[in-house]
């Protein structure tokens, strides 16, 4: 078993889609605009993406991007996991004809996941259909009319703020950009953004805790 723990864009994704005709995914949490980008790396690639924790909402911005990509994309498919239980796991499989790659591990299909944070997967030499079988029965596409009555959208991220607080959070902490093709300035931005972004969280928190026993008393 091989296992991969940096440079995991560069280490799987890229190596693999580029050599596959078929990715399928089982990602907890994910990002339409992670999907993008490896569409627009490789368009030659088909995606199966479920997403399995959907009972926690989608943002309405990455909802719009997934039908959007589902409907315009030849031979892409975003499901939303629509039944108990909650699935948080996280399975690659790169496929090409007879042969097939299948990853396991920590990483979610998001920036985050293969981009920025810390996260291992592993090669394995199963192939794991039961539990995309499982997935698919579980899931509904996710440009079907019945989403809207089953799943909460909500506006912003899981995983940022919107950009115009980016913006201001990074000029009040006198944050430089990095360069993109740097993988340590990129990966210590983010992290250190992700503090930041945190620390406000605590202390909206924290504010919203004092307010509230004020009140009682």
């Amino acid at each position: 078993m091989t296992t991969y723990t940096v440079d995991l864009y560069k280490q799987i994704i890229i190596p693999f889609a580029e050599k596959s005709s078929r990715l399928q995914v089982i990602s907890g949490y994910a990002s339409a605009a992670f999907l993008k980008r490896v569409l627009q790396q490789f368009s030659h690639l088909q995606i199966n993406l479920y997403i399995g924790m959907t009972h926690q909402g989608i943002s309405q911005q990455d909802h719009e991007l997934y039908c959007a990509l589902t409907k315009q994309a030849n031979g892409i498919c975003v499901y939303y996991q629509v039944t108990p239980v909650p699935n948080h796991m996280k399975i690659l499989r790169f496929e090409c004809e007879n042969n097939m790659h299948t990853f396991v591990g920590s990483a979610n299909f998001s920036e985050n996941g293969f981009l920025y944070q810390r996260e291992i997967m592993a090669e394995i030499d199963e192939s794991l259909q039961h539990l995309f079988d499982e997935q698919h029965k579980n899931s509904l596409l996710c440009t079907d009319e019945k989403v809207a009555s089953l799943i909460s959208f909500f506006q912003g991220h899981y995983e940022a703020r919107n950009e115009v607080e980016e913006q201001q959070l990074v000029k009040e902490n006198d944050m430089e950009q990095p360069k993109e093709d740097d993988f340590e300035e990129v990966y210590a931005y983010k992290q250190r953004y992700l503090e930041l972004c945190e620390e406000v969280r605590e202390n909206q928190t924290s504010y919203m805790n004092e307010f509230s026993i004020e009140l009682v008393l």
